[in-house]
């Protein structure tokens, strides 16, 4: 069974950039959001799943609390699954740490962009 959907990461690093710029780049509260439209939308982070996993095992240093965060998010989306979850479970921590990565990534370059 295969969780990458057609579009991958493009939907949810929309919606991550989106609320980049609507949020003034305030990590707590941009994650708030994201947590939400996931929670509406859990094909946002299914879709992009194995882009974050590979994201969180090539990121060295995240800050903790935002990763503990963004696991319960993640765990949430895999007890809704239920079964059909299955062993997506192991790599919780590192879709988690995608997650994060992401969101720093887009930070960055929503500053980059507001310095030209």
């Amino acid at each position: 069974m295969t969780w990458q959907g057609p579009e991958g990461m493009t939907p949810l690093r929309a919606r991550v950039r989106r609320a980049v710029r609507e949020l003034h780049g305030v990590p707590h509260e941009i994650l708030g959001a994201l947590e939400r439209q996931i929670r509406e939308d859990p094909g946002l982070l299914l879709d992009a799943w194995h882009e974050l996993k590979g994201a969180g095992r090539d990121t060295d240093r995240i800050v903790n609390r935002h990763v503990v965060r963004a696991s319960a998010i993640v765990g949430d989306v895999l007890r809704a699954l239920g079964r059909e979850a299955g062993d997506r479970w192991r790599d919780q921590s590192d879709v988690a740490k995608g997650l994060v990565a992401l969101l720093a990534e887009e930070l960055r370059a929503g500053q980059t962009l507001e310095d030209t």
